[in-house]
C-alpha cells in the first residue's frame, strides 16, 4: 500500500510547536488511573510524540514511555526535553512500523496526531504491539469556536486564510467518524474545557505553529498575520485573549 507522508507537514514549524501549543491537564491521568488501571508501571508507547507536549504528561507519572516520531525537528525538540530521563525512549519510526517489539505495551497513546495516520496498518500495529488487555487512548486539544466571538473569529480565519485547512481531519470530520476508520470497538470518552491566556506575540506563534498555516513566501501570509492581529486588538482584555479548547479523551480496548 503507498502512504501519504505527512512526517513533514510541520516542518520549520517545530519550534513555534513546541512553544505556542497547550499542554494537557492532569485531570487525563486521574481518568485513567481511576477507570482503567494505568499507573507509574504501565509501559507507553505514544504514536506521534512530536515535540514532547503529552509525553511530559507521562514522564510526569513516572511511567515508560516509547516516543514514536518521524519529523526530526520534532523528534530532536523532544529528545533534548527528556535526554536524562532513563525511562524515555525516542524512535525515529512510523505509525504502521514501529520497531516495538509484540505485546510490549500497556497503553498506546495517540495526542493530537491520529488525523495523520489513521490507517488500518497503523490499527494493525497497535494490535501487534499492545499486551492482550492493553488500551488504546486517542486525545486531541480541539479548539472551541463557538464558545466566544473570539474563536468564532479564529475559525473564519482559518477558513479563508490558511492554505489546507478544510482538508485537515480533525477540524472538519467528526470524532466518532476518524475513529472509525479504524476501529469497530465501543469507547469510553473524557472531556473537559481548557484554554490558553495568550499574548499578542503568543497567539501569532500559535496560529503560525499550525499545520496548515501560511509560510512567509506564500500569498496569503500577510493577511492571515494581519487578520490575526486585528482579532486580537478587538477582543483583547488586559493586553491578552482566552483561546479555548476541549480537551477529548477517548479509550479503546482492541
Amino acid at each position: 500500500m503507498a502512504f501519504l507522508d505527512t512526517s513533514d507537514r510541520f516542518s520549520g514549524k517545530a519550534k513555534d510547536f513546541a512553544k505556542y501549543r497547550p499542554t494537557y491537564p492532569d485531570e487525563i491521568i486521574k481518568f485513567l488511573r481511576d477507570r482503567y488501571g494505568f499507573s507509574s508501571k504501565s509501559v507507553c508507547a505514544e504514536f506521534g510524540g512530536g515535540t514532547g507536549k503529552f509525553t511530559k504528561l507521562l514522564l510526569k507519572n513516572k511511567c515508560r514511555v516509547y516516543a514514536i516520531e518521524p519529523n526530526a525537528e520534532m523528534r530532536a525538540i523532544a529528545e533534548n526535553s527528556f535526554k536524562k530521563l532513563k525511562s524515555y525512549t525516542s524512535i525515529d519510526a512510523t505509525s504502521f512500523n514501529t520497531t516495538l517489539k509484540e505485546k510490549t505495551i500497556d497503553f498506546v497513546f495517540c495526542a493530537q496526531s491520529l488525523h495523520w495516520f489513521s490507517n488500518a496498518e497503523t490499527a494493525a500495529e497497535m494490535r501487534r504491539v499492545l499486551k492482550p488487555r492493553g488500551k488504546v487512548v486517542i486525545v486531541w486539544n480541539k479548539k472551541d469556536y463557538k464558545k466566544s466571538a473570539f474563536m468564532s473569529g479564529i475559525h473564519k480565519v482559518f477558513i479563508e486564510d490558511s492554505i489546507d485547512f478544510l482538508s485537515i481531519k480533525i477540524e472538519n470530520i467528526e470524532d466518532e467518524k476518524i475513529l472509525a476508520e479504524l476501529f469497530p470497538q465501543k469507547f469510553e470518552k473524557f472531556s473537559i474545557p481548557t484554554k490558553q491566556i495568550l499574548t499578542k506575540d503568543e497567539l501569532l506563534g500559535r496560529m503560525l505553529s499550525t499545520s496548515y498555516s501560511p509560510p512567509k513566501d506564500n500569498p496569503k501570509y500577510e493577511r492571515f498575520v494581519s487578520e490575526t492581529q486585528r482579532l486580537f486588538n478587538e477582543h483583547q482584555k488586559d493586553g491578552k485573549v482566552e483561546f479555548l479548547y476541549e480537551t477529548v479523551a477517548y479509550v479503546l480496548r482492541i
